[in-house]
C-alpha cells in the first residue's frame, strides 16, 4: 500500500524542541520564536538551511561527496543552476542550487518560511513510484540547493528522442498516475511540462520540480530550474493562469497534464507551429485556440488514439470546471489497453453522462468524421431514441424446454395453453393443425410479425424530421456545457421573444445541438453562445423550433473557420447545405435548417 502524507492540518500543528535536533522519524517540532527564526534578504544561506531544518526539512550537506560533484552545472535556468554530484556512499544526485529572493521585512520572510517548510516536508513524505523523491536540502558552494535522485534518462522529450519505439501509452500513465497521486493529497504541481517529467533507468516517468509554481507565486524561494509562467511555460499554461486571473490550482493542473500527454505522443512542445510564446499566449488566450491533433499516435491504435485526443480536448476546456480530474484521465488511461476506447472514453464526462449522451462531442470519433450535416439516421440523438417504448427482443419471448414442457407460451401474447405430459393430446382436424396445432408454426409466425413491426418502427423513427426531436431548457444547457461550449441563458420560461435579456433553450432542436457539437469539435476554438433574441425567430422560419436566435461570439478562431469554409451570400456566409452564419458586427447570428 502506498504511503500517505499527513495532511496540511497536521503538519500545521507539529512542534520541534528548541535545540533544532531531529528524530529519525524527520517530525519537527515548533521552535520557539526567536530573532533566528526571522529570515531577512541578507541572512546567510547557512542561516536559511538551519531554519527550515527546524521546520522539517532535511539537511543531507554531510551526505554528499563534494569532490565527485561537477565544477559546471549540467542546465540552467531562470531560477537555479542544476549540477551532477554523489552522495558518499555512491548514489548519484542531482544538486538543483536555488537563487533566492526574498520578501521584504522580517515578518513577511518569517511567514513565507513556514509555508516554504511545510511544502518540502510533505513532499519529502511523499511515496510514489511516479512522483520524483526529495532527498533533503544542501548548503552547496555557499548557495541553497535541493537534492533528489539523479535520471540518466533525462526528461522526458530527450528519453523519447533516445527511445522513439518507447511505450508512448506507459509513459502516459505514468505521468496521469504521478499527477493523480498528488491531487489525492491535496497538492498542486502548478507547473506541469515534459522538462519537469525525468525518466528513470527503468523507463518510469516521475514528475519533478513539485510546487514551483506556487512557491514563485508568493515572490520568494524558487526550488526549479523553470522560468517565470510567462517564459518557457507559457505553453502548458492555462488561459486563466497566463492572464492572471487565477492561482494554479487542480483544474489548471489537468491543462498542463493535457499539453504534457501531447509532448508523450509527439515528442515535442505545444505548439510546435507557433515560434514565440508570445504568439502562444495571444493564440490560447485571445484566440482560444487548441494544439493541432497529431497525425500519429504511437503505441495507441485508432479507436484508442480517437480516445486519447478526446481526453487533451476536454483537459483544455476553457472553463476550469469543465475539465476532467487528473483521477478520471487516469482511469481512461489505464482502460485503453483493456477495453474499448469508446466505452471508456465516456467516464470522462459527467454531464454527458447524466443527460444520456455518450454518443455525444467526445465519442471518441475523430473531427475529421465530421461533416455538416450528417447523415439523418446518424444524427438522431440517442436520448431521442430513448424516450421510444422499446421493442421487445425475440430473443426474450418465452420458449417450450424440455424442463417446462408443462407451460408453452405462445410468444409474447400472453396466453398459454397447459397440458399434463401424461394425458395424450386429442386429434386435431387439417384446418386447425395450422393454426393452433402447431405451436412451433405459430411461435414461428409471432416472430415473424415482431420482426415486421420493429422494421417499420425504426425506419419510421429514422424518417422522422429532426423537427420532431427537441430539448428541455436543462437538457440542452447540459449537452451543451459537456461539449465545452458556454451557454449564456436567462434559464428558460422565456416568453417576450422581443426582449433582447431574454434567451431559453427550452424546446430547442436536436439537430441544432448537434451542429454547434460539430462546429466546435472540428473547428477547435472557444464556441460561446450570447443568446439574445430577435422578432422573425419563430417555429417554421428558422430551425431551432423554439422562436429564439442562436448568437455565436466572434473570436479569431471562430471567425477565421467561417470565413474560410463558407461561401459569401450578402452579409452571410452558406454552408454546402444551406446552413447560415450571417455577420452580426459582435456576434454570428446562426441558423441550421438541419
Amino acid at each position: 500500500m502506498t504511503e500517505m502524507p499527513p495532511s496540511v492540518d497536521q503538519v500545521n500543528s507539529l512542534t520541534v524542541p528548541d535545540d533544532t535536533s531531529r528524530s529519525d522519524s524527520c517530525v519537527p517540532t515548533r521552535p520557539t520564536r526567536s530573532s533566528s527564526d526571522v529570515v531577512s534578504s541578507g541572512m546567510p544561506p547557512s542561516e536559511v538551511v538551519s531554519i527550515l531544518v527546524q521546520y522539517g526539512c532535511v539537511d543531507v550537506t554531510n551526505r554528499i561527496d563534494f569532490g565527485q560533484c561537477g565544477h559546471t552545472p549540467i542546465s540552467g535556468g531562470g531560477s537555479g543552476d542544476v549540477y551532477r554530484g554523489k552522495f558518499i556512499q555512491g548514489e548519484e544526485v542531482a544538486i538543483k542550487c536555488i537563487r533566492p529572493y526574498l520578501p521584504q521585512g522580517e515578518e513577511n520572510g518569517q511567514k513565507f518560511l513556514k509555508r516554504t517548510a511545510r511544502e518540502l516536508y510533505l513532499w519529502s513524505l511523499l511515496k510514489h513510484r511516479n512522483v520524483m523523491e526529495l532527498l533533503g536540502l544542501v548548503l552547496f558552494r555557499d548557495r541553497l540547493a535541493m537534492v533528489s535522485p539523479w535520471m540518466n534518462n533525462g526528461t522526458l522529450v530527450t528519453y523519447i528522442e533516445g527511445n522513439p519505439g518507447v511505450d508512448r501509452h506507459k509513459l502516459c500513465v505514468d505521468i496521469a498516475s504521478g499527477v493523480a497521486y498528488l491531487h489525492e493529497n491535496k497538492m498542486t504541481h502548478g507547473d506541469i511540462k515534459g522538462a519537469n517529467v525525468l525518466v528513470s533507468d527503468g523507463g518510469v516517468a516521475k514528475l519533478a520540480d513539485f510546487g514551483c509554481s506556487k512557491l514563485e507565486k508568493t515572490s520568494a524561494l524558487r526550488f526549479t530550474t523553470t522560468e517565470t509562467a510567462l517564459g518557457f511555460s507559457t505553453r502548458w499554461s492555462a488561459p486563466e493562469i497566463l492572464n492572471e486571473s487565477k492561482e494554479p490550482d487542480q483544474t489548471t493542473d489537468v491543462y498542463a497534464l493535457g499539453m504534457t500527454l501531447l509532448e508523450a505522443i509527439t515528442g515535442m512542445i505545444p505548439f510546435p507551429d507557433i515560434g514565440s510564446n508570445q504568439a502562444v499566449y495571444n493564440a490560447v488566450v485571445l484566440q482560444g485556440k487548441f494544439p493541432p491533433r497529431p497525425e500519429q499516435f504511437p503505441s495507441f491504435g485508432d479507436n484508442e488514439a480517437n480516445a486519447l485526443w478526446a481526453i487533451m480536448l476536454k483537459s483544455w476546456a476553457r472553463r476550469p470546471a469543465h475539465r476532467p480530474s487528473s483521477f478520471a484521465v487516469l482511469n481512461i488511461l489505464q482502460g485503453l489497453g483493456t477495453s474499448s476506447a469508446s466505452d471508456r472514453c465516456g467516464n470522462i464526462f459527467p454531464k454527458a453522462e447524466k443527460a444520456g449522451v455518450m454518443s455525444g462531442r467526445f465519442t471518441c470519433r475523430t473531427p475529421h468524421q465530421f461533416t455538416d450535416p450528417l447523415p439523418l439516421s446518424q444524427s438522431l440523438d440517442r436520448r431521442f431514441l430513448s424516450r421510444q417504448s422499446p421493442m421487445q427482443s425475440p430473443d426474450t419471448i418465452h420458449r417450450p424446454t424440455a424442463q417446462n414442457s408443462s407451460d408453452l407460451s405462445l410468444g409474447n401474447s400472453g396466453s398459454t395453453e397447459s397440458y399434463d405430459a401424461a394425458t395424450p393430446l386429442l386429434p386435431v382436424k387439417a384446418s386447425q393443425r395450422v393454426y393452433s396445432g402447431n405451436r412451433w408454426y405459430k411461435i414461428t409466425l409471432q416472430l415473424f410479425i415482431v420482426s415486421i413491426v420493429a422494421a417499420i418502427v425504426f425506419y419510421t423513427m429514422a424518417s422522422i424530421s429532426a423537427a420532431d426531436c427537441t430539448y428541455s431548457q436543462k437538457d440542452a444547457q447540459e449537452l451543451l456545457e459537456s461539449y465545452g461550449i458556454i451557454a449564456v441563458s436567462s434559464g428558460g420560461n422565456c416568453t417576450d421573444k422581443s426582449n433582447p435579456h431574454c434567451t431559453s433553450y427550452e424546446g430547442i432542436q436536436c439537430h441544432t445541438v448537434r451542429r454547434l457539437e460539430e462546429l466546435s469539435s472540428i473547428t477547435r476554438c472557444e464556441i460561446i453562445i450570447t443568446g439574445a433574441t430577435e422578432t422573425g425567430h419563430v417555429t417554421g422560419e428558422y430551425s431551432h423550433g423554439n422562436g429564439y436566435a442562436l448568437n455565436l461570439r466572434k473570436t479569431s478562431c471562430l471567425n477565421s473557420y467561417i470565413r474560410s469554409h463558407y461561401k459569401a451570400a450578402g452579409t452571410c456566409l452558406v454552408t454546402d447545405t444551406g446552413n447560415k452564419y450571417c455577420d452580426r458586427d459582435l456576434y454570428w447570428d446562426v441558423t441550421y435548417y438541419k
